[in-house]
């Protein structure tokens, strides 16, 4: 029996949107896994979070232009209630069993913000109710933190660029940067092409720091390294860990990074249209290599769900030096827990069938489910029978 199979009794709800720079794109990817399911006779609901913190429970089968106004014709407003035996999703202000959305397990489509970040993960969690992807300390301490994802990889063994976090001090001028330019700089947490910048010196750096909005919450810098390959992996890691075949993106000609543009913008179908080496042409030690880190990221950072695991190759060395750093020719980037797409079509590439990939992250989140995550049954009242007045502890 496929996993597939064993979901088809199963009712998922699909939470795409947020509050993210990434909105439209969480919406594209949820809109392709509605389709895939649907049509693989598993039953789905749609679950919009809007760019206005709302909830709604919008018709299936709708197109990426429905999404362009602010009225979703046929939508229904959604709460989410925490805790105790109401705990669910309802349709509008009344909490009876009428109203409730019945779904068993959700997944989680969403690209950036609260949505990636794990808040949305934690209050699912604690309503009760499985949902696919990485866990709230996976997702929001490790993953969308790029100096946590820098430290983890390499801690783990796995060669990354030279990098700093860009301190208070270097921005007053009492500091200096570690090492010389070009950087490239990025938002300390958020998405993996949002608001990226390569910049020639460290005071053109400073100054986009203190001037741009997107480094508010603190900002990473690598060394850029020229003429470097991208090249991406995808991951799940249910039953076990498992890699795609790799690809090699290509990016536009006059571009000097795998952008945003490239990734998303380039045709109707975003990633799926963007241009790639698809499985790439590596030496057989670097694709070996690939795998061998990809695995090594997702257990050091506990990933769970699906991922796109990035890389950069020199495009010279083959995968034999073991030394540490970027001399090795090859180094870890990032993760992206969930990737656009859900990176898809490398499984496809990779043999896979779409929907039996999804089907593995549905199976996973109710497999751990929520009510696992967490437990006070250690706390058993014997701290507080013995503990006295509050104000002899003050005093």
């Amino acid at each position: 029996m496929t996993y597939l199979d064993k979901i088809k009794d199963q009712s998922i709800g699909i939470i795409y949107g947020g509050l993210s720079p990434e909105h439209d794109i969480s919406i594209l990817t949820a809109l392709q896994v509605e389709r895939l399911l649907t049509d693989a006779g598993v039953s789905t609901q749609m679950i919009y979070w809007t760019k206005f913190n709302t909830f709604l429970q919008v018709p299936n089968g709708l197109e990426a232009k429905d999404y362009l106004e602010p009225e979703i014709k046929g939508s229904k407003e959604l709460q989410i209630v925490l805790g105790g035996e109401a705990s669910g999703l309802y349709i509008g202000k009344k909490l009876n069993s009428k109203n409730q959305l019945s779904i068993d397990v959700v997944l989680n489509c969403c690209h950036g913000g609260p949505g990636e970040e794990g808040e949305l993960f934690g209050a699912l969690a604690i309503a009760q109710i499985p949902v696919s992807g990485a866990s709230k300390t996976s997702s929001a301490s490790i993953s969308m933190d790029k100096l946590a994802t820098h430290s983890v990889a390499k801690a783990s063994g796995v060669p990354v660029a030279e990098n700093f976090l860009v301190t208070k001090e270097m921005l007053e001028g009492t500091e200096k940067a570690p090492f010389e330019g070009p950087y490239i700089l990025k938002p300390r947490f958020g998405g993996s092409s949002i608001g990226i910048e390569i910049v020639d010196d460290f005071e053109t750096l400073c100054s986009l720091v203190k001037s741009a909005p997107a480094f508010k919450r603190g900002a990473v810098a690598d060394k850029y390294l020229n003429d470097w390959h991208d090249l991406n992996i995808a991951c799940v890691t249910y039953p076990e860990v498992e890699v795609s075949f790799i690809e090699k993106p290509t990016k536009s000609d006059d571009a000097k990074m795998w952008d945003y543009n490239n990734k998303y913008l380039g045709g109707a179908d975003g990633m799926e249209n963007a241009q790639r080496e698809l499985p790439a042409v590596l030496p057989k030690g670097i694709e070996e290599k690939i795998k061998q880190y990809a695995k090594r990221v997702a257990q050091a950072m506990d990933l769970t769900g699906i991922a796109r695991i990035d890389f950069l190759w020199d495009g010279k060395s083959d995968g034999t030096k073991e030394c540490q750093g970027p001399d090795t020719g090859l180094i870890f980037v990032e993760a992206n827990v969930p990737p656009g797409s859900l990176s898809l079509y490398l499984w496809e590439a990779t043999g896979f069938d779409r929907a039996e990939i999804l089907a593995r992250l549905v199976s996973e989140a109710i497999e751990i489910q929520p009510a696992k995550i967490w437990d006070s049954s250690f706390a058993d009242g014997l701290a507080l029978r013995n503990a006295g007045s509050i104000a002899s502890k003050l005093y």
